[in-house]
């Protein structure tokens, strides 16, 4: 394990802090993204009201948590970092690698076998690239063989008028419907005259135009199918070589290799969940770990594999005494050990982190998915009763509500005993479509919604309803969600674009401010803000009078 410490902490500051900020904190602090004693400042940048900030070493989306006076980030790819939070100072920073859980002979010797994996990887991505530029090739020759015959029946049309006008005429009917049709729908297959009618239409009202193009399929034909056959089998030797690779020479060597991810989420998107006394973390390459608040790691363990292909970006929870995880699919691990007390593989994972209600004294685990999960022991108590694909669901006052495209309302039983059976309050379709990356927000009998393209809106909780919709421009993807600090709304962009708006039936904007990149979620403590940006953490607040 990598683990850094700067010493120093002032005694007093810690314990001044530390029974206000309590524990149990971790994603969007109580999962809720509710801050309502909260009084922060609605206007910043990068040079104003800025108390301090401090240098990162990598970036990481992970929401900023307070415990102990402290505040805990993540940093690609797997680092946790703790600061102190009254002046920003790094107190230590722990890698959770796959190698740090070994003892030092073994690490070293499985860093050897994953960077001899790296190298093979590096081969296969030069063979697949080879293979692929020959098959682009192949596949061009085919199109041109494929276009000629048409190209040349389109030009036999200049020596029929009548002819010549009802191709035009069809074709511009073609191109009106394609203009009107979905944009992912207006690409027509390859091998035709033109991918578009209005394409095809453009050679048709030039005659010039469209000899040439016959002029140039004929070329790629004569220069190119003498080549077609060597092509072809040195495509398929290519790939016969990769497949060699990849499953004789690269397979053994992969159990130390980070799995696969999207560029915008990483490895340490996942928050860390406090308990007052303890750090738990969850990383990307499937890491687990338990630390002090001092930095003193008690363990660390692979608990799986994400199986989602753009990463895992679940955070973990505290439910029933547990530490619980959602990877493969759900898993609670004891506190003090790491061990696997049990898993709930039918409750498969998610992008978004589960929710945790008490239902008659019983917490039960809410996952993205509409599974109902009972923390004491794994129990699957009601399953798929909704689907989010990539946020979360939020609760309030025993009500479950999981908002995307369209949303659903449960009321929950007042036993966790079978059967088991959420009542089902609304079932709403008109919420505004595309993808919701942010997890919305209840205030005051509404919840607020946005999607990646920053439409914002207001939805009646009784009903499902629709109370408004509004574009809040916020010039880039939105992933940080939805948060309410004291007597505002939160709402944040990417390129570090927020909007701070009052809660309301009507849409009234109080601020536009705007700071570094960031993909975390702000959080809030007293008068003070923090985000955690793609190069520095920030704590801002009003400067003084």
């Amino acid at each position: 394990m990598r683990l850094s410490r700067t010493i120093g902490l002032c005694a007093a500051a810690v314990v001044g802090v530390q029974g206000a900020w309590g524990a149990g904190m971790g994603w969007r602090g109580d999962g809720t993204g509710r801050y309502p004693d909260a009084r922060p400042p609605t206007h910043w940048s990068p040079v104003s009201n800025v108390l301090w900030k401090t240098e990162l070493p990598a970036r990481g989306n992970a929401t900023p948590v307070l415990a102990g006076g402290r505040i805990y980030v993540g940093a690609e790819p797997t680092d946790v970092i703790c600061l102190d939070a009254a002046d920003g100072r790094v107190l230590w920073r722990a890698s959770n690698t796959y190698f740090d859980e070994l003892p030092p002979a073994e690490a070293e010797a499985a860093r050897q076998e994953a960077q001899k994996a790296a190298a093979l990887r590096a081969e296969l991505g030069k063979l697949e690239e080879r293979r692929k530029a020959l098959q682009r090739q192949i596949d061009a020759l085919a199109a041109a063989r494929a276009r000629l015959p048409e190209l040349e029946r389109e030009a036999a049309l200049f020596a029929d008028p009548p002819a010549l006008a009802a191709r035009i005429a069809e074709l511009q009917g073609k191109a009106a419907e394609t203009e009107a049709a979905p944009t992912g729908r207006r690409r027509e297959r390859r091998g035709a005259v033109a991918e578009t009618p209005a394409e095809r239409l453009k050679l048709l009202r030039d005659e010039s135009l469209l000899k040439a193009e016959i002029a140039k399929a004929r070329d790629t034909l004569a220069r190119d199918e003498p080549r077609e056959a060597e092509w072809r089998r040195e495509a398929e030797e290519l790939q016969r070589q990769a497949e060699d690779l990849r499953t004789r020479q690269l397979a053994p060597l992969t159990r130390y290799e980070l799995p696969p991810t999207h560029e915008a989420n990483g490895y340490s998107t996942d928050t860390v969940v406090s308990d007052g006394e303890h750090v738990f973390v969850l990383r990307g390459n499937g890491m687990a770990a338990c630390y002090t608040l001092d930095g003193e790691r008690r363990w660390l363990r692979r608990v799986g594999r994400p199986t989602e292909g753009w990463g895992q970006s679940a955070s973990p929870v505290l439910a029933g005494g547990f530490l619980v995880v959602q990877m493969e699919g759900l898993a609670a691990l004891d506190r003090k050990t790491g061990a696997t007390v049990w898993t709930a593989p039918a409750a498969r994972a998610r992008w978004g982190t589960p929710v945790v209600a008490t239902v008659g004294g019983e917490e039960i685990i809410i996952t993205p998915n509409g599974d109902f999960v009972r923390a004491a022991d794994g129990k699957l108590l009601a399953e798929k009763l909704a689907k989010l694909d990539y946020n979360a669901p939020i609760l309030h006052d025993g009500v479950v509500y999981f908002i995307e495209q369209g949303g659903k309302a449960f009321r929950l039983p007042e036993t966790a005993a079978k059967p088991f059976q959420p009542q089902t309050l609304w079932t709403a379709a008109t919420i505004p479509g595309d993808r919701y990356y942010a997890s919305p927000v209840w205030v005051d009998g509404l919840i607020y919604a946005i999607n990646r393209k920053s439409e914002l809106t207001a939805i009646d909780a009784q009903s499902g309803e629709p109370v408004y919709t509004r574009r809040l421009d916020l010039e880039a993807t939105v992933y940080s969600s939805l948060t309410l600090a004291g007597r505002y709304l939160y709402a944040s962009g990417e390129k570090g674009l927020t909007v701070v708006f009052e809660p309301g039936r009507e849409y009234n904007e109080v601020a536009r401010n705007r700071l570094e990149p960031f993909r975390s979620c702000p959080v809030f403590r007293d008068n003070r803000l923090y985000i955690r940006g793609a190069q520095h953490l920030y704590c801002i607040a009003e400067a003084a009078p």
